[in-house]
């Protein structure tokens, strides 16, 4: 949810992964759109982001950015109201899904420099 709140809001979230190994990489298909393989990330790419949820809640996910921009809520507490209890409401799961495409342009960066820079 984190990365999806950064993105939205046009910030890069970029935190240090200690074992990039444990880490997903996510590839997103448009529902009813034909798309070409990934090639070499095929094997890597295996998880498909849900964009259904994120184009069903975008409206409010646009909300709640112009809430942060404007000050009327704060982050902290958005968090808190999107995951209570370890579950996710649904727009909470829409941000998920939608930083899973920022975290995992994020890990390629990170992925494909050179160790001595990690």
């Amino acid at each position: 949810m984190v990365f999806g709140l950064f993105k939205i809001l046009g910030y890069n979230f970029s935190p240090r992964f200690r074992d990039l190994d444990d880490q997903r990489f996510w590839r997103g298909t448009m529902p009813s759109v034909e798309t070409g393989t990934y090639g070499p990330l095929e094997d890597i790419a295996r998880n498909r982001v849900n964009l259904k949820k994120v184009i069903m809640h975008w409206p409010d996910m646009l909300r709640v950015a112009g809430s942060l921009v404007t000050n009327q809520v704060r982050a902290y507490d958005l968090l808190r109201m999107f995951g209570r209890e370890g579950r996710p409401t649904p727009l909470g799961q829409a941000f998920a899904e939608y930083g899973r495409i920022a975290k995992t342009l994020h890990l390629s960066t990170r992925w494909t420099t050179p160790t001595a820079a990690r």
